[in-house]
């Protein structure tokens, strides 16, 4: 039997109040440059001054499991990118990509794959990097490659419910209401792992399906802009290759060493010096030595190759490479290193430890190898260092400027396994239902930092507490929306509208989702629009699953740049423009929007619970 609700002429001033402030929020995050953590606080705080909502109500956004989950996966997430965990699965496949096409078969379902188990906001970040030397070594535009790398991470994400942080504050809030009525809303049960599979699958297939055939076509030709500077200065840089690297066994041309943007292999030789003919083809050695002419950035992009190591090691580091980073520095007038070979250096009892990793003069590189080469005033090098550095050259008497290279960074390879076994243990412990989501993530965030795959300082960077304030105001709003009566009063509309079709009411929550996911962001959507589904259900006498799943796929903002941060990442190094998201992203609603409304009346069934 349907419960009645209040009609929509009889709204109280609370709940016109509460109309009012929800308005307020969409124009201010539409029309204005303020940060959304000032928006969503502003707007709670006023919810409780005016009592659209209690402030316990108001405040349970912040002990909400899915909004702490989501801070936990994030330390996961940077874990498993510290460690290079990521990359030693994609390694093997951007080997064999030579094509758009065949970047778009070979890495968008992987990365589907993994966004489903790894919060699809922190992946996309981790591969961009993979994404910019696949670019520039294989000459792909990178307009072709980076939105498709969002959209398989935004597809991907929502399989499960640690994918996506819009399918976790559903869980959370549906936890929420299942403990909140002490099993008297029998149409109401908490949520699995793999709840939304049956309905995320086929989407992200059918997704990946369209940008294979169509991404090609739809996405512009852009550069990034980066190439298109008129003068960079070039080094000499030599790298080996040590023992037990990935690269041994493997020609130069394989490994997508012999030449991309900013990047020219000069030579390759043997460990006794003897230099080898046909560069691209010959197979690599141990001890082998790679000699290239090279901007900055390309320098820095070998150098954090874990395969490779700077030749000329002036004294070595005490710390892990994980720890080191590259810093360049013109040579002072007054430095003990003028006029001595860098093979000399070593002898100077006062110098730092270091490896000098490529060196420039006048703009160019040095001539031969840079052993032989003799320190002159202001020649521009590029070291390896540690922090220790810095403390010991704070009266910069030997450098005449000291820049930090950002952006690079080396992973900590010999915690790759670790990272893997400890996500791998978290989504199978979670899925059997032996720890709550939370309680997994939680531990296995613990673990991350204690068996050294992350250090404290990068598990507290990695988590962005402003986007965790959002999504708990969000639930805090969404308390506001049922308190005031507001959610009784739009659904009583909604049935009003189309009678009591459930199809049609699937319908309007999935549009409804679906435009506020693309203006805001699809985890501050789902908690407005909650309530309302939620009253639906109730008052059809309807299983709440269905209503879930839908809002689940519907907040996946394919159509803006700005809703979720896998778009966000990913504008700037692709060049993109709005409307490049729009002429793919339209498109991909479309398609989720038919799969899910066919599908989830089919896989879930409205009449059970």
């Amino acid at each position: 039997m349907r419960k009645q609700l209040p009609d929509v002429a009889t709204m109280t001033l609370t709940a016109w109040f509460t109309i009012l402030l929800l308005a307020a929020v969409f124009a201010l995050l539409i029309k204005t440059n303020l940060p959304p953590v000032a928006i969503f606080l502003g707007a709670l705080t006023i919810a409780v001054v005016l009592r659209l909502t209690s402030l316990e109500h108001g405040l349970k956004g912040f002990s909400n499991p899915g909004v702490l989950t989501i801070g936990a996966l994030l330390m996961v997430s940077a874990g498993m990118n510290a460690t290079g965990a990521v990359n030693f699965f994609t390694e093997a496949i951007f080997r064999r990509i030579h094509t758009v096409t065949g970047a778009y078969r070979n890495i968008l379902p992987p990365v589907a794959g993994g966004a489903a188990f790894l919060d699809n906001a922190t992946i996309v970040p981790m591969l961009i990097p993979n994404f910019r030397e696949l670019s520039l070594r294989r000459q792909l535009p990178a307009s072709k490659l980076f939105l498709p790398l969002s959209y398989a991470a935004i597809l991907g994400g929502a399989i499960t419910l640690i994918g996506t942080p819009a399918n976790l504050i559903i869980a959370g809030l549906v936890r929420h209401k299942v403990l909140a009525s002490n099993g008297q809303a029998p149409f109401i049960r908490e949520l699995s792992i793999f709840d939304p599979v049956w309905i995320g699958l086929p989407l992200a297939a059918a997704g990946i399906g369209f940008i294979i055939l169509f991404g090609n076509r739809l996405l512009p030709e852009r550069s990034d802009g980066k190439a298109a500077k008129s003068h960079r200065r070039l080094y000499r840089a030599e790298f080996y290759i040590p023992q037990g690297s990935t690269l041994i066994g493997r020609t130069i041309e394989e490994a997508g060493l012999a030449r991309f943007n900013g990047v020219k292999l000069l030579m390759v030789s043997n460990a006794d010096g003897e230099e080898k003919d046909g560069m691209g083809k010959t197979s690599l050695r141990e001890k082998d030595l790679l000699a290239y002419q090279t901007t900055a950035d390309g320098l820095a992009h070998l150098w954090k190759n874990n395969d490779l190591m700077p030749v000329n090691t002036i004294k070595p580091m005490e710390t892990r490479r994980h720890n080191h980073q590259l810093v360049e520095v013109a040579a002072a007038s007054t430095a003990l290193a003028i006029g001595r070979k860098i093979s000399q250096l070593s002898s100077l009892d006062h110098l730092y430890q270091m490896a000098v990793v490529g060196i420039s003069r006048d703009g160019n590189p040095v001539a031969g190898v840079i052993a032989q080469a003799r320190i002159e005033t202001g020649d521009n090098i590029i070291l390896e260092v540690d922090d220790s550095f810095f403390y010991q050259n704070r009266n910069e008497a030997e450098f005449a400027l000291i820049q930090k290279i950002p952006g690079f960074k080396l992973k900590r390879t010999d915690r790759a396994l670790a990272a893997t076994a400890i996500t791998v243990a978290m989504v199978i412990t979670a899925a059997m239902g032996w720890l709550s989501m939370l309680t997994a993530a939680l531990l296995a965030a613990s673990l991350m930092i204690m068996t050294g795959c992350l250090d404290v300082r990068t598990a507290g960077s990695s988590v962005n507490f402003a986007n965790l304030i959002v999504l708990a105001c969000a639930i805090g709003l969404e308390s506001a929306v049922v308190d005031s009566g507001l959610s009784e009063i739009i659904a009583a509309a909604v049935i009003g509208f189309g009678a009591p079709n459930p199809h049609l009411a699937l319908a309007i929550i999935y549009g409804t989702t679906v435009i506020a996911a693309n203006l805001i962001s699809g985890a501050s959507a789902v908690a407005l629009v909650f309530p309302v589904a939620l009253s639906l259900a109730g008052t059809l006498n309807m299983n709440f699953t269905p209503f879930a799943v839908t809002m689940m796929m519907a907040a996946c903002p394919f159509i803006t740049p700005t809703a979720t941060p896998t778009n966000l990442a990913v504008y700037g190094p692709g060049g993109y423009r709005f409307k490049d998201f729009a002429r793919m992203g339209m498109p991909l609603t479309i398609i989720s929007g038919a799969l899910t409304l066919l599908l989830v009346p089919i896989l879930y069934p409205f009449g059970t619970a």
